[in-house]
């Protein structure tokens, strides 16, 4: 009988944890807020920030010009010169090479 008594008083213990547990079902607490900062303080922070808006403007304007040289393409007649001008040294060089075999 003793044992018949434990098993309905731990049936009844279970139950009253399973209903606590039920109710628990709340948002948790908000966590405490950060002390106030102090008129020095808050001035560093906006310096702080100040500087990083303009680093991050300065990189996105970095971004944008390489984006523009990269998107530039040359012109054909800015190519054309220079090969022309190699291909004509390169004739004057071949057309002297016989002349100095022939001298020697």
């Amino acid at each position: 009988m003793l044992e018949g008594e434990l098993s309905v008083e731990y049936k009844e213990k279970t139950a009253v944890k399973e209903k606590r547990k039920k109710t628990c079902n709340k948002k948790p607490p908000k966590p405490p807020r950060a002390p106030s900062l102090d008129v020095a303080n808050q001035k560093l922070i906006r310096e702080i920030s100040e500087l990083a808006m303009l680093k991050r403007a300065r990189i996105e304007r970095m971004k944008a010009i390489k984006k523009m040289k990269a998107g530039k393409t040359s012109s054909s007649c800015s190519n054309i010169f220079p090969m022309v001008f190699t291909i004509l040294f390169c004739l004057v060089i071949t057309f002297q090479l016989p002349r100095r075999q022939m001298l020697v």
